[in-house]
């Protein structure tokens, strides 16, 4: 679905013609509000695919690594899977928690209305490629853009790398994935 949102949106919501086709008469604010908030939640569409593909993966990863283990939410997950002190793999990636912690955070906020509110009830702040993004409670996130986008997603991609190519994860057997709807036997 985010790639047909990302069609959409350059290819019909960037042009006024559209807009006119579409909504004939309305004002211009109309329609920049209208395609701001469809990317907006385009945004929000890819960030929840990925935090929720990611975190499928290393649980996957994890429960063959550990059949005992208890960790069970997303944080509890890549902390254990990629823990420095006791390792599971052989090399955990480096500086990996502050962005897996900005991706779970983004991704817990937007489901809650793009507005952050936390079990803890606590701000949070964390760093990432310089910037520090602060998470203030009943307050609505502001600096989601494709920028940071692109770099959450690269940032993640050299961590996912890192766990699929580990000796350890290599050596482990084919896993079966029952929501993939083809177990292995």
């Amino acid at each position: 679905m985010p790639v047909l949102g990302l069609y959409i949106m350059r290819v019909h919501l960037s042009y006024p013609e559209w807009w006119e086709g579409y909504a004939n008469g309305a004002p211009p604010k109309l329609c920049e509000d209208g395609r701001s908030e469809f990317d907006r939640h385009l945004k929000g569409k890819l960030l929840i695919d990925l935090a929720g593909n990611l975190e499928h993966s290393f649980r996957r990863i994890l429960k063959q690594l550990d059949p005992q283990t208890r960790a069970a939410d997303f944080s509890a997950i890549y902390a254990s899977l990629l823990r420095q002190n006791n390792p599971y793999l052989q090399s955990p990636p480096p500086d990996s928690l502050p962005t897996l912690d900005l991706l779970r955070l983004i991704r817990n906020t937007i489901h809650n209305s793009w507005v952050h509110y936390p079990e803890s009830g606590q701000n949070r702040e964390v760093p990432f490629k310089g910037v520090t993004y602060s998470f203030i409670v009943g307050k609505k996130l502001d600096f989601i853009n494709w920028d940071l986008l692109t770099a959450l997603a690269e940032d993640i991609f050299r961590i996912a790398l890192a766990v699929v190519k580990d000796p350890r994860v290599i050596a482990l057997s084919a896993m079966s994935d029952p929501g993939a709807g083809n177990p292995l036997d």
